[in-house]
């Protein structure tokens, strides 16, 4: 069943460049007695279709501007589309950007109130819920407050605790928790998780790609008002990383003969790895690529201690991760690097050449890089796993991506332990102590 279905929306605003060229528009007309126009035309949205399944959790991403929250405002109902239409089965429960739902002149308590009447529950009945909103807001005397008091913080807070504690069927949040401490954003992540598995229907938009692919169903991709991308959450947030990195590029064809790439590492050493560091030729997968092109990945693969190349290993295992690249121009700071992901698309860890105090060498047009990341892997959560393999070049905070393949080597793990839970399970030594509270700490214990 379908929750949210919208069909060719668009929307239109008038732009103009002065004040008064509103007014003229109103009485101005032409020598064909028409209107003279004193506006430019901007399309916030342009035709974007996409349906929402009753229960699950759509995600949107786009960067600023890209008309984002006006698709929110018009499935909310708050504005109307220009052209095409929206169609909403249920309640919907809308934490859209700081400042809308609530009257700056009301307190928190009557802004609570005001929006419960808003939405159909009568006093009682937000009476009843009054103590939880309360409660989940945690912004104390502030509540009998007016909101123009607030900080952004303290009105994010009571919001979504109204959002989320009037029974919606649909909730819509704007990426507006990215103002709230970290305690309440995670408050509001496992809340946000718990309307999922309880089968509510959930449209999120945030411009962290790991809440995106953890939490999403689907996801739409949305620049400049035009739906760009459609899909799984790993593809769409893959397509919006490089919309803001860099423009797409098609996988090129690599030269047969290619130099020997220059020494990587002091002294030859690779730990336990005793077999020689060759170069890599092929790509298993990719799922997405992008970057400049000035050097481009033509190999991964991981090996085991005994120079095997592996697909799955335990975890715990000690591996070798070793990227190839060509260089198509030269580069005087060459970064390579990998991100290590779950099934999920959930960013595990990444590192890069730089980051481990391994800084490369300059590289000429025609070479080949190879780059070996030794590793002992943490106590991982078993399944399959993806390796992300990237080029740079330039430092830390200066970088320009030359290429970047999304998934590029599938490892199965498997757990060696009994049991464990979560993602990772952490090395941990337990001590432990008893000592009778009223001698040792001077506390008296409570009956009962």
């Amino acid at each position: 069943m379908t929750a949210i279905a919208v069909k060719n929306v668009s929307k239109k605003y008038p732009i103009y460049e002065k004040p008064l060229h509103r007014l003229q528009e109103a009485f101005v007309k032409n020598i064909f007695g028409r209107r003279k126009r004193f506006h430019k035309e901007f399309w916030a949205l342009r035709d974007v279709s996409f349906d929402v399944e009753k229960g699950s959790t759509f995600g949107i991403v786009g960067k600023n501007g890209a008309g984002k929250s006006t698709l929110l405002q018009i499935i909310a109902g708050t504005i109307i589309p220009t052209m095409g239409s929206v169609e909403v089965n249920g309640r919907i429960s809308a934490l859209l950007e700081l400042g809308a739902g609530f009257n700056p002149e009301f307190t928190g308590r009557e802004n609570v109130f005001m929006n419960g009447s808003i939405l159909g529950f009568s006093e009682s009945e937000m009476k009843n819920r009054f103590s939880e909103i309360e409660r989940f807001a945690d912004i104390g005397e502030f509540i009998d407050q007016p909101v123009k008091t607030y900080s952004s913080g303290m009105y994010v807070r009571l919001a979504f605790a109204v959002a989320i504690n009037v029974d919606p069927e649909i909730l819509i949040v704007d990426e507006a928790l990215s103002v709230g401490d970290v305690f309440f954003q995670h408050r509001c992540m496992h809340k946000i998780d718990q309307f999922k598995k309880s089968g509510k229907t959930i449209l999120f938009v945030s411009h962290d790609p790991n809440a995106v692919k953890s939490l999403c169903d689907r996801a739409v991709l949305i620049d400049k008002g035009r739906l760009l991308e459609i899909g799984t959450p790993d593809k769409v947030v893959a397509k919006y990383l490089s919309l803001v990195s860099m423009k797409d590029i098609e996988t090129s064809s690599i030269p047969n003969i290619i130099p020997p790439a220059p020494p990587l590492s002091k002294g030859g050493e690779r730990g336990d790895f005793s077999h020689s560091q060759k170069i890599e030729h092929n790509i298993p997968n990719i799922d997405y690529r992008y970057g400049d092109k000035r050097a481009e990945i033509i190999g991964i693969a991981v090996y085991d201690t005994q120079g095997n190349k592996i697909e799955s290993t335990a975890h715990g295992e000690t591996i070798l991760i070793r990227i190839s690249a060509i260089m198509n121009e030269d580069l005087d700071k060459p970064i390579f690097g990998f991100m290590f992901r779950n099934k999920n698309g959930v960013d595990i860890t990444g590192t890069n050449t730089v980051l481990e105090g391994n800084p490369l060498h300059s590289a000429k047009k025609g070479q080949v890089y190879t780059v070996d990341f030794i590793t002992s892997l943490p106590l991982l959560h078993a399944g399959n796993y993806s390796i992300s393999p990237a080029v740079a070049n330039g430092n830390l905070d200066d970088y320009v991506i030359c290429d970047w393949i999304e998934n590029a080597y599938a490892l199965q793990v498997f757990k060696a332990v009994s049991a464990m839970y979560g993602l990772v399970k952490f090395s941990v030594r337990v001590e432990a102590a008893i000592s009778e509270a009223e001698e040792k700490t001077g506390l008296r214990l409570k009956e009962g």
